[in-house]
């Protein structure tokens, strides 16, 4: 397990220190805000090697059944101005978190294997102001990110804010 535990979370760690400008960026162009967002990557292997952790949580494992230590029971600490996004940040906050940080996903898989990705973005019109509706439109409607699906409960106010904004687009209705 140690070395493919350690493997984890080196590449975990990589991809937050990578993507973390570029997901700032897309938070800033979505909201226009300076808003300090930011992604922490919470690991018992920050402080303790793998095996150190292991033989540490022995006893406490043979207890539980389970293992305690090791990336499966790492995690990551969303903030905004300092602050936990799901406990302070708005509706309309959370959501442009979220799409920041899809966003920044599209760039990252992008720079590694110089393949678009399909960005799949959900229910994106539901919690959102009608300006940071038009940044992520004149962002993912340019060329830059290639296929985008969007996902809507309501037809009609899909067809409007995308032919609002100029967007070529083909609705496909999924019933049932």
């Amino acid at each position: 397990m140690s070395p493919l535990g350690q493997q984890i979370f080196e590449r975990r760690k990589t991809f937050i220190t990578e993507s973390q400008p570029i997901f700032q960026k897309h938070y800033e162009q979505l909201t226009k805000d300076a808003e300090n967002v930011e992604i922490l990557y919470q690991s018992g292997l920050m402080d303790h090697t793998f095996e150190a952790g292991i033989q540490e949580n022995w006893s406490t494992d043979a207890k539980t059944g389970f293992s305690n230590f090791g990336p499966h029971k790492d995690d990551f600490l969303f903030l905004l101005n300092g602050q936990p996004v799901k406990r302070f940040g708005s509706q309309g906050q959370q959501k442009s978190f979220s799409l920041a940080m899809r966003l920044a996903q599209f760039d990252y898989c992008f720079g590694q294997k110089r393949i678009k990705p399909i960005l799949l973005l959900d229910d994106i019109f539901d919690k959102l102001d009608r300006n940071r509706i038009s940044e992520l439109l004149n962002m993912v409607g340019n060329d830059h990110f290639g296929q985008v699906f969007i996902t809507d409960t309501d037809e009609n106010r899909v067809h409007q804010i995308l032919d609002e904004h100029h967007i070529a687009h083909q609705i496909i209705e999924i019933k049932r």
